[in-house]
């Protein structure tokens, strides 16, 4: 069975359990009636469209796509993704498998079974909205073993990891002027520090509120 084929097993199942139509469920999880019934006549849905549904039922795409062995069956929020987050995290992913697997994209195009350009113009496309094929990205998950949730950057932990290497990615892309700069400022700052007298870096001791009387008013 083919994971289209799961995608219409699991809406005929949840809309069953839900007491749902397809308009209804169409509505409720803004994806177009027509695209829905493409879907329950095992057309292949672009991504954009299945995200829709798993954020509709709280899900991971693995289930959706009956991809059981990357599926915990766990209960856990997924974060939503924009489309230039979906692109971005995913180019990101493919990128260090590329470079972790010592592949060129023409080599991992003909291994998904592709042409040798298949990857090229999502991997260099400006257009951050940009997305492969639900087709190749589960070839992809599929080649790599990893989780789909995960290699989009749907998983909370993932997103997490992203959002800390962010930052670091945008020093990294600082220019060597810029760098130099922001070294000499912080110097700067350190002998600034440096300089000030050890007598006023110390804390202030505390006074008490209470005022001693003088030695002769206490002995009356």
């Amino acid at each position: 069975m083919g994971w289209f084929e799961n995608i219409k097993d699991f809406l005929n199942k949840k809309m069953k359990e839900e007491g749902l139509k397809v308009g209804q469920l169409a509505e409720a999880s803004d994806v177009p009636e027509t695209t829905m019934r493409k879907m329950l006549d095992n057309r292949r849905p672009e991504i954009k469209n299945i995200l829709k549904l798993a954020d509709y039922f709280k899900c991971s795409v693995n289930e959706l796509l009956g991809r059981e062995e990357f599926d915990s069956g766990e209960k856990q929020q997924y974060a939503k993704l924009s489309p230039e987050e979906l692109s971005a995290n995913l180019r990101s992913f493919i990128n260090k498998e590329l470079s972790k697997n010592d592949l060129t994209q023409s080599e991992l195009g003909k291994k998904l079974g592709l042409s040798e350009d298949a990857l090229r113009p999502f991997l260099k496309e400006d257009d951050t909205q940009k997305m492969l094929s639900s087709v190749t990205l589960v070839l992809l998950a599929d080649f790599f073993k990893v989780s789909v949730d995960g290699m989009i950057g749907r998983t909370p932990n993932l997103a997490r990891e992203q959002q800390i290497e962010k930052p670091l990615d945008n020093i990294k892309n600082l220019s060597p002027e810029v760098l130099k700069a922001a070294q000499l400022i912080g110097k700067s700052i350190k002998n600034d520090i440096s300089k000030v007298p050890a007598d006023e870096k110390a804390a202030p001791r505390h006074v008490s509120s209470v005022t001693k009387k003088p030695h002769s008013e206490r002995s009356r």
